[in-house]
């Protein structure tokens, strides 16, 4: 108890002192768009369900509608904000870290548990994210939510069905979401063929039936939306067409703008899809031997350094002394005070968050091939593995497939670090086990 007590206030205190420190940072980019998405839910919730928006706003049809129409709740409380959502994140981000420290410790024991929190609380990607009007800080919750009643044991339908949904309000958050149900319903499969229950034949139906279930409860409606408002019944969202074309084509790796791009002739979602996925299989008809190479670029996109997460928050605004020259007095102390933070950001930070990114990736890898080493059963009666570790490595391969498959930038990995950080934590500890006898050797000869 008293290391949750630990963990929680670190967790807390990391996350809002970047939030106080940053006070001047403002949202721009997809974030700014967020924001406005937010505000006009929180003024009209039919701006949801509005046709005109199709053509007025298209980036709704782009992204999944959670975390917008998390942001609407927020300011319809407080107004339109952007502060008072990352105070919000702050708590966001506190639970993330208590649910991966429960998983770590029912799959590995209380000291994995522990090593996962600690690093989740203070992994800078995520610290630093929490001052941004970004999805990831509601889709962790429900990635580490999901994998927690996941883990359950001797779990009823009923569990299932609740645990679909809240991977359904995932992929209502971020589309890759969807990979959440079929990677973890692949994995219940898994466990119920190698208990007992495997005599019984596809005993692994029903579970798995029920977890998708649930998921597609959560995602039909907007599922119809989307049909009803666009003409076509796009999943979640827009987007996968126009992805892939990014990941596959002649000149660019990574977003364009559509309209630089021979998708741009049209503003209709549905078509900018299907004419996204007809140029980038004919460019890999073409060129086959560029899924490897461009495959192998994409991964080193996707695990490059995050020095991103530090540099976004360097945004701020200033009065235009232009129109109001007294102001200037004002806009330098402004412009002087983000320059000391920039030092930090771009100085002893960034080497802090690279060095932390190289240990996890060291560590991730190391208890990846860890978690898929057969191992003896707590009984001894015959060889087993940990579960939950080894569906965090499928989940390791399966982010890392899917971005191959569409295009990646170091953005893509901050969920990832979820299973990553359990991986890592569990490399250490064992790597910790093996040290010690010698360490004890050690101390004894001096």
């Amino acid at each position: 108890m008293i290391f949750t007590w630990i963990l929680v206030a670190l967790a807390f205190g990391t996350r809002l002192g970047v939030v106080l420190w940053l006070s001047d940072t403002v949202p721009y980019t997809d974030f700014v768009l967020y924001h406005a998405a937010g505000a006009e839910i929180a003024h009209d919730p039919s701006f949801l369900v509005d046709a005109s928006v199709v053509r007025d706003f298209p980036q709704i049809n782009w992204w999944p509608p959670g975390y917008p129409i998390f942001l609407s709740f927020i300011y319809s409380l407080t107004g339109a904000d952007h502060r008072a959502a990352v105070l919000v994140q702050v708590l966001l981000g506190t639970v993330v870290c208590w649910l991966v420290y429960r998983i770590g410790v029912r799959a590995a024991g209380e000291p994995v548990g522990r090593v996962a929190g600690m690093a989740i609380a203070l992994n800078p990607t995520y610290v630093f994210l929490t001052n941004q009007l970004a999805s990831e800080n509601l889709f962790l919750v429900w990635m580490a939510l999901g994998l927690f009643i996941a883990g359950l044991e001797a779990q009823g339908h009923r569990s299932r069905l609740w645990n679909g949904m809240v991977f359904g309000l995932a992929a209502m958050t971020r589309a890759i979401g969807l990979l959440l149900p079929l990677v973890v319903g692949l994995w219940l499969r898994a466990r119920v063929r190698s208990s007992s229950a495997a005599s019984r034949g596809h005993a692994w139906v029903r579970p798995v039936g029920w977890l998708l279930l649930g998921c597609a409860v959560v995602i039909a409606p907007w599922t119809l939306r989307n049909l009803v408002v666009t003409r076509a019944p796009a999943l979640v969202c827009f987007g996968g067409g126009l992805n892939f074309y990014f990941g596959h084509n002649p000149d660019h790796i990574g977003y364009r703008n559509p309209s630089d791009t021979p998708l741009g002739t049209t503003r209709d979602p549905a078509a900018i899809d299907a004419r996204g996925y007809r140029l980038g299989l004919a460019y890999i008809a073409e060129r086959p031997t560029h899924l490897l190479t461009d495959g192998v670029r994409k991964i080193g996109a996707l695990y490059a350094f995050p020095d991103y997460a530090l540099h976004m928050n360097s945004g701020i605004l200033i009065p235009d002394t232009r129109l109001h020259p007294e102001l200037e007095p004002e806009v330098q102390t402004r412009l002087e005070r983000q320059r000391v933070r920039d030092r930090w950001l771009h100085g002893p930070l960034r080497v802090a968050a690279r060095t932390y990114h190289v240990l996890l990736l060291l560590l991730g890898a190391a208890g990846f091939l860890l978690a898929l080493r057969p191992r003896a059963r707590r009984d001894g009666s015959a060889p087993g593995w940990p579960h939950e570790m080894r569906l965090a490595a499928w989940l390791v391969v399966a982010w890392t497939l899917a971005h191959v498959v569409f295009w990646a930038q170091p953005r893509f990995r901050v969920p990832l670090e979820i299973p990553l950080t359990l991986l890592a934590a569990l490399a250490a500890v064992q790597l910790v086990r093996r040290l010690r006898p010698r360490l004890v050797v050690l101390d004894g000869d001096e």
